[in-house]
């Protein structure tokens, strides 16, 4: 570490060090320490390190002070400390109260290499941060040169997803992949391009699938990952074969209302919006998209809702909102998946005098906000236009398009079945 990047200050302590005031870090060309109680010298280093390369691992770090006058007894400890972000200018006082209680490392003060591990970080190039040394004691110590040694690691660029995959869309693609953990990716560009390589569109993300919308449908698109961290991008991983853009029958606009209009029903047994099923129905414009499967999550909905009555907890929900969704139509299982990105926001408020922590004044909130993604599978009739659709809601739960008289638990395929006998054309 060359001497430019270094920068030293030095005051004493004490509150009204210098006429009755704190006195002011000033820049130092050398370290000064010792001194009792409020008379006691401290000096702050700050460090720059630019020239540590981007995204590299500081493993070892040695400070090695050279000079030494007045007291340099191999008694007498050098300790250096780790310093906490300060958001007023540093004074001795404050840089002190800022300095952490245990030493980042410690030793004597005839010379010793004092070992600071990896401790040291970007925040020591801030103006009021650094490490702090100190010696107390009586007598001073100050030393007239000193170098810090740094090791550290390389960082490499990420390494390659896997198993890159399109479902296409509306207007679309869902760009999905797979990680290996050693890869090491902070963030994922995403591509999209023409069939002769030029780019589309473009998306960068933090988890391992995104939309990416725009597109024309029946248009043929490449689709290529990569991951990238400080060291820069990794190698990119391409879909097998080109994907195409689908219109959905009818368009998409009729499946996210439902989609939206379904969550709206299900948050609404929950808060007591709707006091039943038939009620939530009777609200939603496409309730005839998802009837079949609100019948079956209805009744454990209202229980839901029963239980919070129980435990004294009064329930208020924000409107939930369809931040991304794509429209997927596959023909040959004849089906609509929608995925969407929907956000939610509840409140409760805790009446039940059991359940309130006794130093709150007033009822107790707790305000949940979520955001879930879902797939919304609807199964098609023979005939897609006109067109029905009984809901689907993934993972966990499938609601089917069925002939069965009645529902039905099919616990072998982790779904419910739901009677759809009645007629939904749209």
């Amino acid at each position: 570490m060359t001497a430019d990047k270094l920068t030293l200050d030095t005051a004493p302590i004490g509150a009204t060090a210098r006429a009755g005031v704190p006195c002011a870090l000033p820049l130092a060309t050398g370290i000064q320490l010792g001194g009792t109680d409020d008379a006691e010298t401290v000096t702050r280093l700050r460090v720059d390190l630019s020239q540590v390369p981007v995204g590299a691992e500081i493993v070892s770090t040695t400070l090695t002070l050279t000079g030494c006058a007045g007291d340099c007894a191999a008694s007498r400890q050098i300790t250096v400390h780790q310093i906490e972000p300060m958001t007023v200018p540093a004074t001795g006082p404050l840089v002190v109260s800022a300095g952490l209680a245990d030493a980042l490392g410690q030793g004597p003060a005839n010379g010793a290499a004092i070992q600071l591990g990896s401790a040291l970080d970007d925040r020591a190039a801030a103006a009021d941060t650094g490490v702090l040394l100190r010696s107390p004691g009586t007598g001073s110590t100050s030393f007239t040169g000193l170098s810090l040694t740094i090791g550290y690691a390389v960082a490499e660029a990420p390494g390659g997803v896997s198993s890159v995959s399109a479902r296409p869309g509306d207007g679309g693609v869902l760009a999905s992949w797979e990680i290996e953990e050693a890869i090491d990716a902070e963030s994922y560009e995403v591509e999209i391009l023409d069939p002769g390589g030029a780019l589309v569109e473009t998306a960068t993300t933090m988890d391992t699938s995104v939309i990416i919308d725009g597109l024309t449908n029946g248009q043929a698109y490449g689709v290529r990952v990569r991951g990238v961290n400080p060291a820069g991008p990794g190698p990119w991983t391409t879909t097998s074969a080109p994907v195409t853009a689908v219109a959905a029958p009818g368009g998409v606009q009729d499946f996210v209302d439902a989609v939206q209009q379904f969550g709206e029903a299900q948050q609404g047994l929950v808060d007591g919006t709707f006091a039943d099923v038939a009620a939530a129905l009777t609200a939603s414009a496409q309730s005839s998209l998802f009837s079949s499967a609100l019948a079956v999550t209805g009744d454990p909905l209202l229980a839901e809702k029963a239980e919070l009555v129980l435990q004294g907890i009064d329930r208020e929900s924000d409107v939930p909102t369809v931040e991304e969704a794509l429209v997927s139509y596959d023909a040959a299982a004849n089906r609509v998946t929608v995925r969407a990105v929907l956000s939610t926001r509840t409140t409760d408020t805790y009446t039940d005098s059991t359940y309130i922590d006794p130093d709150t004044v007033g009822p107790a909130e707790a305000v949940t906000e979520e955001t879930v993604t879902v797939d919304y599978v609807f199964a098609l009739p023979a005939t897609t236009q006109p067109f029905s659709a009984s809901l689907l809601t993934g993972p966990t739960l499938t609601v089917l398009k069925d002939g069965a008289a009645v529902d039905a638990v099919d616990t072998s395929a982790n779904a419910v079945v739901a009677s759809v006998a009645e007629d939904n054309t749209m």
